[in-house]
């Protein structure tokens, strides 16, 4: 689940871009091979063609303004990787072009997960372990199991050996996306934790009980790739167009090195490609890992709970649905509360931003304004914000905007998987070869400009926001379907 790729997806046309997957794969280990029928003289100059492309656009198209890794360090680490690929395994080379991503330090920067072999189970690391938080049929009763370990190495040392690949903003964003990658048995042969992916041997605890299960993993090596080129499309255009109308408004309403940045960003905006990628026919799991009945494709909702005198805005994905238009919905919002202020008495309004990862930070511009308006007219309102391990991109702009506009609001939940500053208009492109796509951002966000009061020192040096208080779902909530999180915010709330 790492990532949201660019504000702007929608219509996907498909390509011929050839096989990533082989069939002629080890039938004893149905190891990962990218090229049916290669020596491997061939085999190695592609993937040095590869890496000699992957070279070029880091280089040549990512954003320039800030990199954590310089350039010659980058070429020097590419080059080092040259050198040794006849040493390496396809599934060594998928591990070792995503470590060197990973010396950028940015959640926006990966290697699309391969998702040809994979685990029947997704994870979740809580304070006292990683469990199973969702299963496919064949072992529900391995639901919400602790795992112990995999093919004999514990769960607490994959994961760290995992990180060592991973792209992030900042500690709790590796510590986050971890558990994406480690039921991704191409990762776990790239980093020689298993040999085999045919089948998986984990040790789980349940009910105080240890059991050694043996997992069938879900594998599928005829993968394809489809690609969508969104900045040609006629929706892209009027997208773009409306984006810029909200820059221009709020280079009206800026002054000094803020305006000077928006106006400059606003030069940009005819620059910006957005290219997108997909693996078509990877494994993949039907199953949903939010901890409460709310659907989590919805991309914007609110409820009402009259005994607590609450709004609460469910706000999951910054963008805007065609049936009803943020800005539409923002008015319908607070015209709710206006409409029916005689039965209701709304003094607090939660925004939950924990399953936001992303998508335009203009979107929510028509909601704050709202708020601001509300403010005034309802003396005794208190503003109160929900973030998370999804919180990020654009989702972590919106608590941002909301810190900076409003000066007694509240941050509940874990510290933000998106960073203070980070990359953003993020594209995507994809190996010529061995179809490994990945993204990168051709912008630089640096929201500490103008607005370091915002932020500790400490925050600012971790690259991350830090909520007011700290609370975290257990595994408990998952197993009783609970939203913890809300319900402690509410409970404070009752008349």
């Amino acid at each position: 689940m790492k990532k949201i790729i660019c504000f702007l997806l929608a219509l996907i046309f498909l390509t011929s871009c050839g096989s990533f997957g082989n069939k002629n794969s080890n039938v004893n280990t149905n190891e990962l091979i990218f090229f049916k029928g290669e020596n491997r003289e061939v085999r190695n100059k592609k993937l040095i063609e590869d890496l000699e492309h992957f070279e070029s656009v880091m280089l040549e198209k990512h954003q320039k303004e800030y990199r954590y890794i310089t350039d010659e360090d980058f070429k020097n680490r590419i080059k080092e990787l040259k050198s040794n690929i006849d040493n390496i395994s396809d599934s060594e080379f998928v591990v070792e072009i995503q470590r060197i991503m990973s010396y950028f330090k940015e959640g926006h920067l990966s290697f699309l997960n391969p998702s040809q072999a994979i685990l029947p189970f997704y994870l979740k690391t809580f304070d006292d372990g990683t469990y199973i938080i969702g299963i496919e049929k064949e072992y529900e009763e391995y639901n919400f199991s602790k795992v112990k370990s995999i093919n004999g190495i514990k769960i607490k040392d994959i994961r760290e050996k995992a990180k060592e690949i991973i792209s992030g903003d900042n500690k709790y964003n590796i510590d986050y996306w971890v558990d994406y990658y480690i039921t991704d048995l191409d990762y776990l042969v790239g980093l020689k934790l298993i040999s085999n992916v045919n089948e998986i041997n984990v040790v789980i605890e349940k009910d105080k009980k240890e059991f050694n299960v043996k997992f069938k993993p879900k594998i599928n090596r005829d993968v394809k790739t489809e690609k969508s080129e969104y900045s040609k499309t006629e929706e892209f255009k009027k997208n773009k167009e409306n984006y810029k109308k909200s820059i221009l408004k709020l280079i009206e309403k800026s002054s000094g090195k803020e305006r000077e940045k928006l106006e400059n960003d606003f030069k940009k905006i005819d620059n910006l490609e957005f290219v997108t990628y997909n693996y078509i026919g990877k494994s993949f799991l039907e199953i949903d890992n939010i901890p409460y009945k709310m659907n989590p494709t919805q991309y914007y909702t609110f409820e009402t709970f009259p005994k607590n005198n609450t709004m609460v805005l469910h706000y999951n994905k910054c963008f805007s649905e065609e049936y009803k238009p943020f800005d539409k919905f923002s008015a319908e919002f607070f015209n709710y509360i206006r409409d029916n202020k005689n039965l209701l008495e709304i003094n607090n309004i939660i925004i939950d931003l924990r399953y936001n990862e992303g998508g335009s930070e203009t979107v929510f511009l028509s909601f704050l304004d709202e708020l601001e308006k509300y403010e005034k007219e309802n003396k005794k309102l208190k503003i109160h914000i929900l973030v998370g391990r999804n919180t990020f991109s654009a989702g972590t702009k919106a608590v941002y905007s909301l810190k900076k506009k409003f000066k007694d609001v509240t941050i509940y939940g874990e510290p933000l998987a998106g960073g203070i500053y980070s990359s953003g208009n993020v594209t995507q492109d994809i190996l010529p070869n061995s179809k490994l796509i990945f993204s990168y951002g051709q912008s630089f966000f640096d929201n500490t400009k103008d607005n370091k009061d915002l932020f500790t020192d400490k925050e600012i040096k971790e690259n991350v926001l830090i909520p007011n208080e700290i609370l975290k779902p257990t595994i408990k909530d998952y197993i009783d379907n609970r939203d913890y999180v809300l319900e402690e915010i509410l409970n404070r709330m009752k008349k």
